[in-house]
C-alpha cells in the first residue's frame, strides 16, 4: 500500500518507523502486545534479503530510496516528460547511489551533470570534493555549461576559498586531463550497471543497497 506514496513523496522517517512498529508487532505477536523478549531476530536482519540471511521483509527506507531513483533515471531516459526540469523528490542521499549505479558516456555534455554525474572516475565530483561543491553557486550545471569558458570556476568565486587553493589546483589539473571532447549532436548516454540490460529496475536499485551487508 505505501508503494505509490513512497514513489512520489519523501515520506518522513518517523512515519516509516510507525509503520515498522505495526509490522514488527504483527510478525512476532499478531494482535497481542509486543515486548522485547518476543523479538527473535533484530529488525535489520528481518529486513535483509534471504540470500543474505534475512527474512526478506521489505525495508521501507531502502525501498523508498530505490523508488525515488526512478525519477533520476527517467529524466535521462525520457527527457520529454512534462515534469523534467522541475525538482524531483530526490536529495543527495538519492543522487549518490544513482551515480554509483550508472555509467555515463559523454556526447555533447548537455544532459550529464558536472557535480552529480560520474564522468571522472567512479565517484561524482560532489562526493569527491564536497568543499568545492558547497561553495558552488550553481550545483546543477551540465558538463557542457560548466566546462564552457571554465564556468565552474566562476561559480566558486564567493566566500573564503583561500584554504581550498591546493585542492583547487589538484581538481583543475584533473579536469583538464580528463575532460571529454564534447561531440555536437550526440546525446550523453547512461547505462544502469546493476542490470545486464543496462536499464533501471526498482528491484536492482533495492538489492544494491544490501551489497555491503555483513
Amino acid at each position: 500500500m505505501p508503494t505509490f506514496a513512497l514513489m512520489v513523496l519523501r515520506i518522513p522517517k518517523k512515519l516509516l518507523k510507525e509503520i515498522d512498529k505495526c509490522r514488527h508487532r504483527f510478525l512476532w505477536k499478531q494482535d497481542e502486545e509486543l515486548t522485547g523478549d518476543n523479538c527473535k531476530v533484530s529488525w535489520p536482519v528481518v529486513c535483509a534479503p534471504t540470500s543474505r540471511g534475512g527474512l526478506g521483509i521489505t525495508d521501507l527506507d531502502r525501498f523508498s530510496h530505490a523508488l525515488r531513483l526512478r525519477w533520476l533515471w527517467i529524466s535521462w531516459a525520457d527527457p520529454r516528460r512534462p515534469w523534467v526540469g522541475t525538482t524531483p523528490p530526490c536529495n543527495d542521499e538519492d543522487k549518490a547511489p544513482f551515480a554509483a549505479a550508472t555509467m555515463i558516456t559523454i556526447g555533447d555534455g548537455s544532459i550529464a551533470l558536472f557535480w552529480h554525474s560520474s564522468w571522472i572516475g567512479p565517484n561524482t565530483l560532489a562526493s569527491a570534493y564536497p568543499a568545492f561543491f558547497s561553495h558552488s553557486k550553481r550545483k546543477n550545471r551540465t558538463i557542457r555549461d560548466a566546462l564552457r569558458d571554465d564556468t565552474w570556476i566562476e561559480d566558486l568565486r564567493h566566500g573564503d576559498t583561500q584554504p581550498l587553493l591546493q585542492q583547487f589546483i589538484e581538481l583543475n589539473h584533473l579536469i583538464i586531463a580528463a575532460a571529454p571532447e564534447l561531440r555536437e549532436g550526440e546525446s550523453d548516454i547512461i547505462r544502469w550497471n546493476q542490470e545486464a540490460k543496462g536499464k533501471y529496475t526498482s528491484s536492482s536499485a533495492y538489492a544494491m543497497q544490501f551489497q555491503r551487508w555483513l
